[in-house]
């Protein structure tokens, strides 16, 4: 049987930040949703913050925008997953 899938929240400035790289790059939401589907099945995977509770996700670099990827900032605990930042970098 699969693991529960944890339920994936944005929190306000993580949507903000979002908005504001979409300006930049259209497909900024399908990039997301892919981040989100990933981090709802496996948060426990990528990169701690030594000393918080805080993970970093990054992605590959995004095509359009050169070198630059997505940094997301996100928190899990065992129902849910909580999008806090995102950048560009």
């Amino acid at each position: 049987m699969p693991a529960p899938y944890r339920t994936v929240r944005e929190d306000d400035a993580f949507t903000r930040a979002i908005q504001q790289i979409q300006r930049r790059y259209p497909r900024i939401r399908e990039v997301e949703g892919g981040v989100s589907w990933l981090l709802a099945r496996a948060p426990e995977q990528y990169y701690k913050v030594p000393g918080t509770h805080y993970h970093l996700y990054r992605t590959a670099n995004l095509g359009a925008l050169g070198d630059q990827a997505l940094l997301i900032l996100y928190k899990f605990d065992d129902d849910m997953v909580y999008l806090i930042d995102a950048r560009l970098v």
